[in-house]
């Protein structure tokens, strides 16, 4: 059999590789890489060529695909971070607001809460220890045991934040505090309970009614 040259094999090495030839093609092509050095190194080489532009376009795109993971990896944790932070800053203001703003009422007794009265006004005395405010509501007219009368309701209350406070410094010793209810002559019976000023004047009648008298004329 005539031997195929060369450059024949060349022009039909990249339909070879490409696996587009007849098996005649194929086995021509064979036998002749079998002892041919140079058509073999040429058959590497064009392999080369066909394999190197898959191989960079797929590290490009794993590249690629990299990158825009770490992107997203990283606005998740700024994301993250950020919703996290809003979180924090509202739980810490809601827990300022309830230790300071929520009212814990305080149960009246003789030996931390009197009445006095001092040029022409009436004030309460309180001489406990977790005192952080009053409520008291201005002397209103009442009819109790058919002896109508101006009467003032107040009470007092504390907040966690001065439990809190008083828990932490026990040995300290508070002053007593002083609460202006109105004139001498404005008032004529001081009642202590708990109420709200939302309420209509039937309803502080009767939480005045349900209150424990505290001083009258």
């Amino acid at each position: 059999m005539k031997r195929i040259s060369c450059n024949i094999i060349r022009d039909v090495l990249p339909l070879y590789l490409e696996d587009v030839v007849s098996n005649d093609t194929k086995e021509m092509v064979e036998e002749h890489l079998e002892s041919c050095v140079l058509c073999r190194k040429e058959v590497k080489i064009l392999k080369q060529d066909i394999d190197l532009p898959s191989s960079q376009t797929l590290q490009l795109a794993q590249a690629k695909a990299l990158k825009n993971l770490k992107s997203w990896i990283r606005k998740k944790k700024i994301i993250v971070s950020m919703v996290s932070t809003a979180l924090a800053v509202v739980i810490i203001i809601s827990l300022i607001l309830f230790l300071t703003l929520s009212k814990i009422y305080i149960p009246y007794e003789d030996s931390q809460i009197s009445i006095t009265e001092s040029d022409g006004k009436i004030y309460a005395v309180y001489n406990g220890n977790v005192l952080d405010g009053s409520v008291t509501h201005h002397p209103v007219s009442v009819r109790i045991n058919n002896q109508e009368q101006d009467a003032v309701l107040f009470y007092l209350y504390s907040t966690p934040w001065m439990k809190l406070t008083y828990l932490f410094n026990q040995n300290e010793q508070s002053d007593s505090s002083m609460i202006l209810l109105g004139s001498v002559d404005e008032i004529d019976s001081i009642y202590y309970g708990k109420f709200s000023l939302d309420n209509s004047k039937t309803d502080i009648l009767t939480f005045i009614k349900q209150a424990k008298l505290i001083w009258g004329k």
